[in-house]
C-alpha cells in the first residue's frame, strides 16, 4: 500500500458498487487523472477492480494525464496501460507541451501520440479528442487531419 491512507477509498467503492448493481446497462469507466493526489494512483484502481468486479465498470485512459504524471516522476506512462488496458474502455486525447499544459490540440505538444495509440485495440477503445476551449479552430483542425490519417475514427 501507498502511503495515503485507505479511508478515502471507501466512499469511492460505496458509489461506485451502488451505481454499477444498480444500473447494469451502462458502462462506468475511471480516468487517469493528472494530479498525483487525485483518485486512482494505479494501486488505488487495482483494489477498486478487484473489490468491484462489474463488467459494467472499466478503465477511461488519459493519455496527457499519463504523460504528466510520468514527466513530474510519480508513475511512469506505460504502467497504466500495463495494468489496466484489458479493461480500457475510451482514451482521451490531447497533447501536452513542454511546460506540462494539457488539452493542447494533436501537434502543439511533445507527446508521440500515433506511437502512443498503436498500443491501444482500437475495436475495444473509443477515442475522445479532449482539448482547450481556447485552441484555435485550425490548430484542432490540423490535428484532427493528422489523427485521421491513422485511420482513427476521429
Amino acid at each position: 500500500m501507498c502511503i495515503r491512507d485507505r479511508w478515502h477509498i471507501e466512499p469511492v467503492l460505496s458509489s461506485l458498487d451502488e451505481l454499477c448493481s444498480r444500473f447494469p446497462h451502462i458502462q462506468f469507466f475511471i480516468e487517469t487523472r493528472v494530479h498525483y493526489y487525485e483518485i486512482p494512483l494505479p494501486y488505488e484502481l487495482e483494489e477498486i477492480f478487484k473489490r468491484l468486479p462489474y463488467k459494467n465498470l472499466g478503465y477511461w485512459h488519459d493519455i496527457g494525464h499519463t504523460y504528466v504524471q510520468d514527466r513530474l516522476g510519480f508513475i511512469p506512462m506505460e504502467t497504466w496501460q500495463r495494468m489496466f488496458g484489458r479493461k480500457c474502455g475510451g482514451i482521451h486525447i490531447h497533447d501536452v507541451s513542454d511546460d506540462l499544459a494539457d488539452h493542447r490540440p494533436p501537434g502543439e505538444g511533445v507527446l508521440d501520440l500515433h506511437g502512443i495509440l498503436k498500443q491501444f485495440d482500437p475495436q475495444h477503445s473509443q477515442y475522445t479528442l479532449e482539448i482547450n476551449a481556447q485552441s484555435e479552430f485550425e490548430s484542432v483542425t490540423k490535428g484532427l487531419q493528422d489523427l485521421r490519417g491513422e485511420a482513427l475514427a476521429v
